[in-house]
């Protein structure tokens, strides 16, 4: 069994900051805190953290029903590419097979001409990767166009362009792939419901 002290000086540990705060939160605050520090240190080990349940949760519902709404309606969905290769094959699969718009990585450079590109203008605009979409989704909101970003951390741009985000960690994999099953299974669901 970990205790405190073996995860609370492990130098991999201490460079998650939300991890080593929420380490000293459990430490004052949980009777049985070496037990649920191990618990969540394994998650941290096998890259899955996640924070707080209860808020992702929430958060995850919300942008789920604003993807439901867009789409019962027959909305366009734009979604953009990140900087992991076998990610980006996945979104685009995906795109493919439910019609949506997928923004490769040489089309987000000409930030200006990139709604000539599209068929359709988005109702929606969906980023896996917002550190490294940052600049176009910058530009994107002087259209206000609602726009959903997947990111690991919470930036004054994000608040103040008043995005939907959801807070995750965004760099592990499986985390992707569950948000990617989840998003587009809501899209077909919703799209079916249209059809109807």
């Amino acid at each position: 069994m970990l205790n405190n002290s073996v995860i609370l000086n492990n130098e991999s540990v201490l460079k998650n900051k939300y991890f080593f705060i929420l380490c000293l939160y459990l430490k004052d605050k949980v009777k049985n805190s070496n037990y649920i520090n191990e618990f969540i240190f394994q998650g941290y080990k096998y890259n899955y953290l996640i924070l707080n349940i209860n808020i992702l949760f929430k958060n995850l519902k919300s942008l789920l029903n604003i993807i439901k709404n867009i789409m019962s309606k027959n909305g366009n969905i734009l979604i953009l590419h990140t900087n992991n290769h076998l990610l980006n094959i996945l979104l685009q699969l995906n795109c493919i097979k439910y019609n949506l718009n997928f923004l490769l990585p040489n089309e987000n450079n000409n930030q200006a001409n990139v709604f000539k590109v599209l068929k359709k203008f988005p109702d929606l605009v969906l980023s896996f990767d917002y550190k490294y979409n940052y600049h176009f989704l910058t530009k994107l909101t002087q259209y206000n166009i609602p726009i959903i970003c997947i990111t690991d951390f919470l930036s004054k741009n994000i608040v103040n362009n008043m995005y939907y985000y959801l807070i995750i960690n965004n760099n592990s994999f499986y985390i992707n792939i569950l948000l990617i099953s989840l998003i587009f299974n809501n899209i077909d669901i919703s799209r079916k419901i249209f059809l109807k």
